[in-house]
């Protein structure tokens, strides 16, 4: 069974200006991984990125200064127990100011599927039905900061929220956010720097290794070209979407009302 997966590399203990080899995030160890696309560059170094498969093969000839998003194309796999090797150079790591530590969105995503033999098999629809174009939305006020008051020091934790998919099955496809930030006149805009989300599957399963940031997410993201979770997941009709936010807002932004959208398909009974 494949397992909609996000493995990410958070930057935040790394030092602005200098070059790193051998950076390295690893995999879980129950299942191998499938990397199909590359996304932060931009967000982590000012500089060129080099990636190594399992077995330490350059995926460039050369350290490369690659977009916000690069395809993996044919996919790369990663066997159990291994991990995703590369090097960084000359990092600047992305954040937003507060009065103490920067809240850090300096991440690299590295979005694929876990290929898991041994699971048992995704859940299906009981019924015959056919597919319709849905969308459960969520209104959330992120009222705390990134960093706890007031010194803004430590990073806060995260807080756990739902949407209860009501009455038929329905298909998650992609996921879109909008956002209106205290102080910023004019239109709701995409989510952008905000927050970083943790999904879950219909069986509490992590579908990241670490809470990601919002515009690796959002398909409606200014600079990349999001799409999660692929493959689609489904959750049963009496079920609930899981999710954990957790702010990249310094106290001075705050709040932000923050708008998420689920998009899929219903499943109609006929």
């Amino acid at each position: 069974m494949d397992r909609p997966f996000i493995y990410v590399y958070d930057a935040d203990a790394l030092t602005d200006g200098a070059a790193y080899n051998d950076l390295f995030v690893p995999l879980l160890v129950d299942s191998e991984f499938r990397l199909r696309r590359i996304a932060g560059r931009p967000e982590v170094s000012a500089g060129l990125i080099q990636v190594r498969s399992d077995r330490r093969r350059m995926l460039f000839s050369a350290p490369a200064h690659i977009p916000h998003d690069q395809a993996v194309v044919p996919e790369l796999v990663y066997e159990p127990y291994s991990g995703i090797g590369f090097d960084l150079t000359n990092v600047l790591r992305a954040n937003n100011p507060t009065t103490g530590t920067p809240c850090y969105f300096s991440q690299l995503a590295f979005q694929g599927v876990r290929r898991l033999p041994d699971a048992r098999p995704a859940p299906d629809t009981a019924y015959r039905y056919y597919e319709k174009p849905y969308t459960w939305s969520t209104d959330i006020v992120v009222n705390w900061s990134g960093r706890v008051a007031p010194t803004e020091l430590v990073v806060a934790n995260g807080r756990r929220f739902s949407v209860a998919v009501e009455d038929y099955d329905f298909t998650l496809h992609f996921i879109t956010m909008t956002e209106e930030l205290v102080g910023v006149a004019g239109p709701v805009q995409p989510a952008n720097q905000s927050v970083k989300l943790m999904l879950y599957d219909v069986d509490g399963n992590q579908l990241m290794s670490a809470p990601v940031c919002d515009f690796f997410l959002n398909a409606g993201a200014r600079n990349y070209n999001s799409l999660f979770p692929v493959p689609p997941l489904l959750y049963p009709a009496g079920s609930q979407i899981l999710f954990d936010v957790h702010s990249l807002l310094a106290i001075a932004s705050l709040p932000c009302n923050l708008e998420i959208a689920f998009c899929g398909a219903r499943r109609m009974p006929c």
